[in-house]
């Protein structure tokens, strides 16, 4: 009988030990759990383009286009889609984005460019993707 009363009270005194400690860590662990800010997110915005771009502009056969931005870009972050696809090549310097053929813009035709993915340096992204249309003129002889 004495053992059982013993191993008992080891056991009441056991879940004491256990639930004190775990009382004393919760109130370690709690603190104010952060808040979101409803306004902490920024948009990437288009300032300018050059050249600058009505509804259908003409462009000659290598005119390179420069998209002006709100806040610097991430080089990394920038991807561009165009119609009929033009093999391109995309250099980000600070605001600005330059987007340019390999070769040249297909003549007499209406070519579509979208920016799909583009992020800031500061992690703000467009809200939905920018394109435009360009038409390159018909070739002289």
């Amino acid at each position: 009988m004495n053992k059982i009363k013993l191993l008992i009270v080891g056991l009441v005194i056991i879940n004491v030990i256990l639930f004190t400690v775990v009382y004393l860590n919760r109130d370690r662990e709690a603190g104010t759990a952060p808040t979101p800010q409803p306004n902490s997110v920024q948009y990437l915005n288009v300032v300018s383009t050059s050249p600058a771009f009505n509804l259908l502009s003409e462009i000659s056969s290598g005119t390179p286009i420069v998209i002006n931005f709100d806040m610097e870009l991430d080089p990394s972050a920038v991807v561009i889609q165009t119609h009929p696809i033009v093999e391109t090549s995309i250099l980000v310097t600070g605001y600005n984005l330059t987007i340019k053929p390999k070769t040249y813009w297909p003549t007499d035709q209406e070519i579509e460019v979208k920016l799909l993915i583009t992020r800031g340096i500061n992690g703000s992204q467009m809200m939905n993707p920018y394109k435009f249309v360009i038409k390159s003129p018909k070739p002289t002889f």
